[in-house]
This record gives structure tokens, sequence and C-alpha cells, in this order.
């Protein structure tokens, strides 16, 4: 197990850092919401405009590795995502935000293939169930611990 840590080590840490800020700014926007006391449907909304993003870059995801391959793939849609996520900051009307959910949704998708593609690809047969655990384990992770900044960290959090 060691040396799948040590093999896979990148794409781990890669893994972990996405799901710490996508756990953050999930938990952030509802939260932000609800400090307005924004009607619950639009929580719902954003929350699914995420899920429509992430079914959405199954597709297009696809195609983007396909014809600029991985590399340019994760590091295009990772600012894509991140110039989004700034955009939640700088813009307050909620239509907007919806689709900024679904470009992040988008953007997550084609990351989370080049991750796991290069898993595939670069893990043996033999070894793979150890290799996508240790994914998991990164990823849960990751999500975890972007909700607890919100506790460590509380003035982050908008007052409800």
């Amino acid at each position: 197990m060691r040396t799948i840590w040590k093999s896979f080590r990148a794409l781990y840490f890669a893994a972990l850092m996405m799901l710490i800020g996508s756990g953050l700014l999930s938990t952030y926007l509802a939260l932000r919401l609800s400090a307005d006391q924004v009607d619950s449907l639009w929580v719902g909304a954003l929350m699914a405009a995420n899920y429509f993003g992430l079914a959405l870059g199954g597709k297009i995801g696809h195609r983007l590795i396909a014809r600029v391959g991985h590399i340019r793939a994760y590091a295009t849609c990772a600012g894509i995502v991140g110039a989004a996520v700034l955009g939640h900051g700088l813009v307050s009307f909620l239509p907007a935000w919806l689709f900024l959910r679904v470009i992040v949704g988008l953007g997550m998708m084609c990351q989370y293939m080049v991750i796991e593609s290069w898993l595939n690809e670069q893990a043996d047969a033999k070894h793979r169930g150890a290799v996508f655990s240790g994914y998991m384990i990164a990823s849960y992770l990751g999500l975890v611990l972007g909700q607890l900044i919100l506790v460590v960290h509380p003035q982050l959090a908008p007052s409800c």
C-alpha cells in the first residue's frame, strides 16, 4: 500500500484539494442563502444546477479530453472552475449563480474524468482496487475538510 500511495500521491492530493474547495463552496453558498433568507427553492436549484453541470460535463469533458489531451483539459477546467467560484463573490444575482454552479459542475466533472482515467491507466489490474480506494479516501476527506473550514474559521461563514 505504501508504494501505491507514493505512486499516486499527486493525483490524490489534486483530488483532495479539489474536493476541499467543492465542499467549502457548497456549504458556504447554502449558509449564505440561508443568512440572506432566500427561499429554499433557490438553495435546491443551486445544488441541482451543480449536478446538472456534472451530468453535462460527462459529455463535454469526454470530447474536450479527446481533443486537447488530459493535461490541457485538466488545467483549462481548473481555471474555469476557479473563475466561476470567484464569480460567486462578485455577483449576487441568483440566476447568475445558477449559471456559475452549472459551470463549476461541468468543470469539476472534467477534472474527475482526468484524474480517474489517469489512475485507471496507471494502476495494474491487481492493485486497481487499492488505488481507487485511496482516491475515494482523498475525495471524501476533502469534502469533510471543506466543510470543517467553516467550523475552524467561523468568521468565514455568513451569520445566520
